[in-house]
């Protein structure tokens, strides 16, 4: 089932639509991350690079490379980290959950990079665990 999600930053400048269905949805524990968003984890989704457009705040958008793999975007006004996109994958683009104004059309599915989770996050110990963005299983 295909539908259409809307989103975008905290002060609205910038705002986005993507055509569903989404790609996966889960939380990431990574460095980068959490440095990215001030936050202890980030909820990320992900559509092709052709069911994704931005609707306004082009003007307002700031991009930060990191390493030359991954280029971040956020609104240059209010600081939301919104997307990214990955010279590993350039047909997708990785959305923040947390900037969807529309319901998700999944549920969190799984962590990322659960080895980097700081040890003062507790989280529901039902989802699966992964070794980076491996399908290689984290445990204790």
């Amino acid at each position: 089932m295909s539908q259409f999600l809307e989103g975008g930053c905290f002060c609205g400048q910038v705002a986005y639509t993507l055509k569903g269905p989404t790609d996966f949805a889960g939380f990431c524990h990574c460095q980068s991350c959490r440095a990215a968003s001030g936050a202890p984890l980030l909820a990320w989704t992900s559509v092709p690079e052709l069911r994704f457009r931005l609707v306004s705040g082009s003007g307002v958008l700031n991009r930060y490379t990191r390493s030359g793999e991954v280029t971040w975007e956020f609104c240059g006004e209010c600081g939301t980290t919104l997307f990214y996109r990955s010279r590993s994958t350039p047909d997708k683009v990785y959305i923040t959950i947390a900037s969807l104004t529309s319901p998700m059309d999944r549920p969190l599915q799984s962590h990322v990079s659960f080895e980097e989770k700081p040890s003062w996050v507790d989280l529901d110990p039902s989802l699966p665990r992964y070794i980076g963005k491996s399908d290689e299983p984290w445990s204790v």
